[in-house]
């Protein structure tokens, strides 16, 4: 399903991003491995075999101190519970399925259906232009009768539809469906690749995606003048209600545009943000870098992870993580941008990954980390397997993005009370018993992995309550003993003599409390059994400003 298928003012300081040109790109991938960190995951809500959450994509709140969270599902319904009630009763929020009875409703064609939802910044403010202002991002069937704002040349099978709405004066815990607002219609070709998220970013401005159809339309992907393979911006207030901005007015009214996007007085269309996608199912905006990261979904060889500004061309077709895509670029060839990560598609690590959020939350051993992960693990059917969660650290010590060479993705490990807690898992497994379909972003910047389990088991989400490091862990088997000790005397050409036979504290036997022991009186690092290997930078590099 899923290949088929916020907060805060801007900050005031400008966000410098290294740019990689692809020529002489790296063509590695990763070969993901359990890392150090180790996350116990808090199964905060698991309706089996509800159709009401059925395949929920996106988890977020409000900061409107309602201790709400709102689980929106591709099946066409938003429904939210108190966060801190563990398996707590639903209530439906927004109901866009037929049995809703609004015009327009989901059609659940392919991979299509309800992908996106944000509450405005300003949702809890009164004296906000946003205030009570509620999004969502959908497809419909073809309306024949209907405006469309964005146009496909061929095939076209359904419209997908940027709506507001407003929460209910009276009553808060649903939509006044009387508010619906149409911002833009699109067209689009395939039951594939639609894309679909939508986040609003520190500068307080809409992101969204769509994806780009697959065969001899992924070519659109380049063309500024289409909307397929990009991230558009907007601001989706009516420009009545912002009668002070300068931003642009839409073409059809109904909206501003940034004046700052790229294309804005080019050829192009002016809510273009970045462009060379092929289907960044789920993405986010860092509230404090203010960059887009987004885990593209790949087609022959790659899955990728890309972080980016305005004006980023990320490849697609031409490119597919670090290698060639499908379509050779015209000569002389775009500047492209590199991903920050990618990693096999079609092995044991990849089949559709599922990007995720920067955390900015209470856990310090997370902090500033992208968490992500793969959308299910296994072959066969999508929706039968679990999936993987998995972190990067993308940010040097001073904030900056570091160099694709630098960074490398690691599966979490799960902690034993999550292994125990698990419907699906073996007690010995890392895979997450969900189909990871998306992840959600409560008002305390906590992160939550959502999807659903086997057959029967629909609508599980867990939040990540707590991590620890297992610094000296070399030989990954989720313990500090003695062998990891002997592994970290080898590497570093230590005898059992430096050590005295490696019993610092004396009780005949050579183990973990003995390594922590060296590690505590001699100042150690154990962090690395050995220094990193020095990585050559890439030939090209170049700057832009944010």
């Amino acid at each position: 399903m899923h290949d088929l298928i916020h907060r805060s003012v801007h900050a005031a300081a400008a966000f410098t991003v290294v740019v990689i040109a692809l020529v002489a790109a790296p063509s590695r991938a990763q070969t993901i491995t359990k890392g150090r960190l180790v996350v116990e995951l808090q199964r905060n809500f698991h309706v089996a075999g509800n159709l009401d959450l059925l395949a929920p994509v996106h988890a977020e709140s409000p900061a409107d101190g309602t201790n709400r969270l709102f689980v929106t599902t591709q099946g066409g319904r938003v429904r939210f519970k108190q966060k801190d009630v563990i398996n707590g009763a639903f209530t439906t929020y927004l109901d866009l399925t037929t049995a809703g009875g609004l015009a327009d409703p989901v059609n659940l064609t392919g991979a299509n259906g309800l992908l996106g939802s944000a509450f405005h910044p300003g949702f809890a403010d009164p004296l906000s232009a946003g205030f009570r202002k509620f999004y969502t991002f959908h497809s419909t069937s073809v309306n024949p009768s209907a405006t469309v704002d964005f146009f496909a040349t061929s095939g076209v099978t359904h419209h997908s539809i940027l709506t507001e709405w407003s929460a209910s004066a009276g009553n808060p815990n649903q939509i006044d469906v009387s508010t619906r607002r149409e911002i833009f219609r699109a067209q689009h070709s395939n039951n594939i690749h639609f894309g679909g998220m939508v986040d609003f970013g520190p500068d307080g401005y809409l992101y969204t995606a769509i994806g780009t159809p697959s065969g001899s339309l992924a070519i659109q992907a380049q063309d500024a003048t289409k909307h397929f393979g990009k991230i558009l911006r907007i601001d989706p207030l009516a420009p009545a209600a912002t009668p002070g901005s300068t931003d642009l007015i839409s073409a059809n009214g109904k909206y501003r545009v940034p004046t700052t996007n790229p294309y804005v007085g080019v050829s192009g269309i002016d809510e273009v943000y970045a462009l060379g996608v092929r289907n960044p199912y789920r993405f986010s905006v860092d509230s404090v870098s203010g960059l887009v990261f987004a885990g593209d979904v790949g087609e022959a060889s790659r899955e990728e992870v890309s972080a980016f500004g305005n004006g980023a061309n990320l490849g697609w077709p031409h490119r597919e993580g670090f290698i060639a895509g499908p379509t050779a670029p015209p000569v002389p060839a775009p500047s492209f941008l590199n991903p920050i990560a990618d990693y096999p598609h079609g092995t044991g690590d990849g089949r559709s990954v599922t990007g995720g959020y920067v955390y900015r939350g209470s856990i310090p051993e997370l902090q500033g980390k992208y968490i992500f992960g793969e959308f299910s693990n296994g072959s066969g059917a999508f929706a039968n397997h679990a999936g993987r969660l998995f972190w990067l650290d993308p940010f040097d010590a001073n904030g900056n993005l570091k160099s694709p060479s630098e960074i490398k993705i690691n599966e979490f490990r799960l902690g034993l009370a999550t292994r125990a807690a698990s419907l699906n898992t073996p007690a010995n497994s890392d895979d997450v018993d969900l189909t990871l379909y998306g992840f959600g972003l409560d008002a305390d910047g906590e992160i939550y992995a959502i999807g659903s389990g086997a057959p029967g088991n629909r609508g599980i989400g867990y939040k990540i309550v707590s991590a620890i490091s297992l610094d000296g862990d070399f030989n990954n088997d989720g313990r500090v003993t003695g062998d990891d000790l002997a592994i970290w005397r080898s590497n570093n050409g230590m005898t059992n003599a430096d050590f005295e036979d490696g019993d610092a504290d004396g009780d005949g036997d050579v183990d973990g409390s003995d390594f922590l022991r060296w590690q505590r009186t001699l100042g150690l690092d154990f962090s690395e059994p050995t220094p990193a290997a020095a990585v050559p930078e890439p030939a090209a590099l170049a700057t832009m400003a944010m």
